[in-house]
């Protein structure tokens, strides 16, 4: 598909201001992940309906072959799952199976973070997951105004990512992060993005970022845009003073 947006504008104009071009290859310690990084995974999103499954035929001799309905969610919850469904599927007592709408797409690392939670005392057993950032690339019902309203920064839900083009590093079709869309994924499922990079021998297939300056500009529209932080205007004094009270509290209660 054509692009709709102007192709070189984000990289001229990083460049003009830092002399740095918003995308950049990778080429220093590139088996690991970082910041701003670009990855393919599987990525959940949310569409208009949500299904479960309802009993049909459960086999009790061969359950490999039983058989389930599936059932379009109407109001918040399911209706009480099939105990043959719970045993299944592996199910505890107060979890549900609902369908969730995932695709393999493109994503930009922004924090790396590890989790204990499933196994505080074993470090083997904690869980190293990245919070990612989702693009959708541009559709045909996304006219030219659309793109350009994106390109332009004046979509709070979204921010354009450009395509690759000469020797600069890119997606492959002009994308929009979509904030919405944001999520931790574990980093084993995470796989680099790579493309051919002319600019260095031997050519070949290399990972690529947002340059410092691109994941900036990124985290800085997805932090004022969304007017999610707006009770954050001056944290620091009394998110320190809490820190610092609690904490005095936790040691005197343990002593």
């Amino acid at each position: 598909m054509e692009n709709k947006g102007l192709l070189k504008i984000y990289n001229e104009t990083c460049d003009r201001l830092t002399d740095e071009n918003f995308t950049e290859w990778k080429f220093k310690d590139p088996e690991n992940l970082e910041a701003g990084q670009f990855c393919t995974a599987v990525v959940l999103y949310e569409k208009r309906n949500k299904w479960y499954l309802e009993e049909h035929n459960y086999d009790r001799l061969d359950e490999s072959q039983s058989t389930w309905y599936a059932r379009k969610l109407k109001g918040a919850y399911p209706p009480k799952i099939d105990q043959h469904i719970m045993k299944f599927f592996e199910l505890e007592k107060d979890e549900n199976l609902i369908t969730a709408n995932s695709k393999i797409r493109p994503v930009i690392l922004l924090r790396k973070a590890l989790s204990d939670w499933l196994n505080p005392p074993n470090a083997a057993d904690h869980v190293t997951s990245w919070l990612c950032l989702p693009l959708f690339r541009y559709k045909d019902r996304h006219n030219q105004d659309y793109v350009l309203r994106d390109q332009r920064l004046k979509n709070p839900n979204a921010f354009y990512i450009p395509p690759s083009y000469d020797s600069c590093p890119g997606i492959l079709e002009e994308s929009a992060t979509r904030f919405q869309a944001i999520q931790m994924i574990n980093e084993n499922y995470l796989k680099p993005l790579k493309c051919e990079c002319r600019v260095k021998e031997p050519h070949m297939q290399r990972p690529f970022k947002l340059s410092k300056t691109g994941l900036e500009l990124l985290l800085y529209h997805f932090y004022t845009s969304l007017s999610i932080f707006e009770e954050l205007k001056n944290p620091e004094a009394c998110y320190q003073l809490f820190k610092e009270l609690i904490n005095e509290s936790i040691n005197a209660s343990i002593k």
